[in-house]
């Protein structure tokens, strides 16, 4: 008789999908953005995963909650209770270059072994335009570990 222990000490891993939305008009609605949005598919290499094990950690934008020309909002970020969405307002500074949102995932298995990524959404200042990222100023963490 033999005892074998497996010991899983391998991160599980994320593909993403390479999309980067970009919410036009600046017309200040919410837009639902969920993990499946972002993510292709997911593995580890013990437990059978999918892209619904993925949750929101934080979310940042790279212009201030309620900055002058961008509409006058609050709540500009919101993190869904389960951590699997969240709402982005599309709005950006007037005299800005543009909104760019960086939102954090993270994925664990079953022995306590996770990865992490980013994926981006952008309110550009004009329509088809590529923001620039001048980093984060205002940053939503989500209640999930």
């Amino acid at each position: 008789m033999q005892t074998v222990t497996v010991v899983d000490n391998e991160a599980p891993k994320i593909t993403f999908n390479g999309q980067t939305p970009s919410m036009w008009p600046p017309n200040h609605a919410y837009n639902t953005f969920t993990t499946a949005n972002f993510i292709s598919s997911v593995s580890d290499n013990c437990d059978s995963l999918s892209v619904n094990d993925v949750y929101i950690t934080k979310v940042t934008s790279d212009e201030a909650e309620n900055a002058g020309g961008s509409g006058n909002t609050l709540n500009d970020i919101v993190i869904s209770g389960d951590c699997k969405s969240v709402q982005l307002r599309a709005e950006r500074i007037n005299n800005g270059n543009g909104r760019v949102y960086t939102i954090y995932f993270k994925l664990r298995d079953s022995s306590g072994n996770f990865t992490t990524g980013t994926a981006k959404v952008y309110s550009p200042k004009n329509e088809g335009e590529t923001p620039g990222d001048d980093g984060p100023h205002y940053t939503v963490t989500s209640s999930c570990p």
